[in-house]
Formats: C-alpha cells, sequence, structure tokens
C-alpha cells in the first residue's frame, strides 16, 4: 500500500504516488502522519509532457499545491516521463511547467483576489502583516477559522520579506507554502518571498504569475 516517494518542495514535504490510486481519508490520514508529510500527491502521465495530479491534505480533503505542482514536475521529469516543459493538471485547472538550471517554475494564469483573500490555483490565502511572528501564530488557528483559508502571516525585515502559512487541510504551520508565498508577493510587490524552509521566487505578469523553487527527493 505504502510504496512511495518522499520529495519536498522547499521542505513542503509530500508523499508521491506515481499511478492513480484511490485512498480512504483514513488511509491518507494515516499516511500523513506516520511519515510526517503535508500531503500526497497522486500523479498520472498521460498525453506527451502532460501530467495528471490528484493533490490531497493530511485530513484527506482534496486541494491543490504550489510547491506539490513543482515537486510533480521535477519527479516525473527525473523519471523521464515528461520533457523540460509541459503542462499539468490539477484540480480542473491546467499549470504550464518549466524545468531549468534545478529550479521548476509553475505558472499560474487565474490569480484573484475576492473578499480579502487571494484565490491561488482555487486555494485561498488571507495575507496578515504583523510585527510580532510569535503573537501572529498564536492567532492563525483562530483566523484559519474565521476565513475558512489558508492563513499566511508577513513580516517584514529590512529589505527582505518573511512569510509562513497556518494550511488549512494540515491545520498547522508549514515549511513553506507556494500559493501562499504568491499572494505574499502579490500584497506586497516583492519577487522573492523566504520561508522556513528557503526562498521562493515570484514573477508578475499582466496576465500570469510564476512561481519558482527548488525540489528534491527526500527517500
Amino acid at each position: 500500500m505504502e510504496q512511495f516517494e518522499i520529495w519536498h518542495g522547499t521542505y513542503n514535504i509530500f508523499g508521491v504516488f506515481l499511478e492513480s490510486r484511490k485512498m480512504s481519508c483514513q488511509d491518507i490520514r494515516r499516511t500523513c502522519k506516520k511519515h510526517h508529510l503535508d500531503g500526497l500527491l497522486f500523479l498520472h502521465v498521460g498525453n506527451e509532457n502532460e501530467i495528471g495530479m490528484n493533490f490531497f491534505n493530511p485530513d484527506g480533503s482534496r486541494d491543490n499545491c504550489g510547491n506539490g505542482l513543482r515537486v510533480a514536475a521535477q519527479v516525473c521529469k527525473n523519471k523521464d516521463l515528461v520533457g523540460t516543459s509541459g503542462i499539468i493538471h490539477s484540480l480542473n485547472l491546467i499549470f504550464p511547467f518549466v524545468i531549468k538550471n534545478d529550479e521548476v517554475t509553475i505558472a499560474f494564469p487565474k490569480v484573484c483576489k475576492r473578499e480579502d483573500k487571494w484565490d491561488v490555483g482555487g486555494v485561498l490565502h488571507k495575507v496578515v502583516f504583523t510585527n510580532s511572528l510569535e503573537r501572529a501564530k498564536k492567532n492563525a488557528p483562530f483566523l484559519r477559522k474565521k476565513y475558512d483559508s489558508n492563513i499566511t502571516i508577513v513580516k517584514k525585515i529590512n529589505n527582505a520579506v518573511f512569510a509562513q502559512t497556518f494550511e488549512r487541510g494540515v491545520e498547522s504551520f508549514t515549511a513553506s507554502c507556494g500559493t501562499g508565498a504568491i499572494a505574499v508577493a502579490l500584497e506586497t510587490g516583492t519577487s522573492e518571498v523566504l520561508m522556513p524552509g528557503g526562498l521562493l521566487k515570484i514573477e508578475q505578469t499582466p496576465s500570469t504569475i510564476f512561481l519558482t523553487g527548488r525540489a528534491e527527493q527526500v527517500q
């Protein structure tokens, strides 16, 4: 049952299955808890350079994930299932990808803000600015329930922007969050967001947002 690889995207850690498979919520929860995972990726390569991805949070809920998309592209490239560019189908959306110099870039064609929350590839983020990370972290679980979205806290440190996300479906802070980094970049105008797991780079054009970072195998 548990024949999968473990990968991370800036230390957002996932179990990766290279096949379409149905798992119960109970099995997903058990697997994520046992291996300390931030979610499970189920990948399927169909047409040339097209990846199908189903992502599940540790609570068993289906979702999308920016770092998961980056991992999906790198996994399939490493196994010679796709080339250095292609598209990923996830949550009924299409995300182009490019792999260059050991970094994966994912394009997010539709990003919008509604009701004070960012919708990044189907993932909702409430961005909260703070001068005290300790106080913001204590308040994050309350805000998560209040806004029914991910809560991404942001602190500006000199010329850098630091952020961390309390994720819905994980119900805890993760080392990094790709969609959260995009939401922060859009709020602050920055092109780099530092998270505990590392640096994520964001490029903005009038129609598309690009997320870039490394993705590596853990075991």
